[in-house]
């Protein structure tokens, strides 16, 4: 006996849709859909989707390696310090960033066996690196300074806020105590 042909569409539909319910691929495939709307070229991107690089916090430490570590004091003068970063980075950020340090708003490439190699004296951070970043560096004159951390864009990408790529501490740093002679 024939089965008409109607009848056999409705079988084939009804046996895709139990499959679809057991959670069984169809047999047929489908268009996927965007998560997202496709934006035109040139179209602004909202700034909530936005990557976004931090510098959660500047801070002097010492030691190198596993023992590297807050300083947990003030230094004096001619004592080598880690000038340190802590980075946090949202949503893949594009490479090509540096990473600055300045005492008293000049600059620098740091002082001592990890320092940054050449002018600008800017880091050139690769954004797959760890987030904690140093360079050596010792205070010539006491009194108050201040240190500065700061996150530098080299390529034209944008981040969701530029208003925490830098970090600014004050130092106290407190003056070389001479040795005293003691004459027997």
């Amino acid at each position: 006996m024939a089965v008409p042909c109607r009848i056999t569409a409705i079988v084939v539909a009804g046996a895709l849709l139990a499959a679809a319910a057991q959670g069984a691929p169809p047999s047929h495939k489908t268009k996927p859909q965007s998560a997202q709307p496709v934006r035109p070229p040139g179209a602004a991107v909202p700034v909530g989707t936005l990557p976004n690089i931090k510098i959660a916090r500047a801070w002097l430490g010492s030691g190198t390696g596993d023992r590297f570590a807050p300083l947990g004091h003030s230094p004096r003068v001619g004592e080598k310090v880690s000038l340190a970063c802590d980075v946090e980075l949202t949503r893949n950020p594009q490479p090509g960033w540096h990473l600055a340090w300045s005492i008293d708003g000049v600059v620098t490439c740091g002082e001592g066996t990890f320092t940054v190699t050449g002018p600008p004296c800017e880091y050139p951070w690769n954004l797959t690196m760890a987030t904690e970043v140093f360079i050596d560096y010792v205070f010539h004159t006491p009194g108050a300074h201040t240190y500065t951390c700061e996150a530098v864009p080299s390529t034209t990408g944008r981040e969701s806020t530029t208003s925490d790529n830098a970090k600014t501490v004050d130092v106290a740093v407190r003056p070389l105590v001479p040795k005293t002679l003691v004459v027997p």
